[in-house]
């Protein structure tokens, strides 16, 4: 299949770091609010 542009090789790592920095944004807010 063809991966988005510049993800490559590392295009499930990206999905994984996308996910860890949601999971920080989400108690960043938490703690805001």
């Amino acid at each position: 299949g063809l991966y988005p542009a510049g993800e490559g090789a590392g295009y499930a790592g990206g999905i994984i770091s996308t996910a860890i920095d949601g999971i920080k944004i989400a108690e960043a807010m938490a703690q805001i609010t």
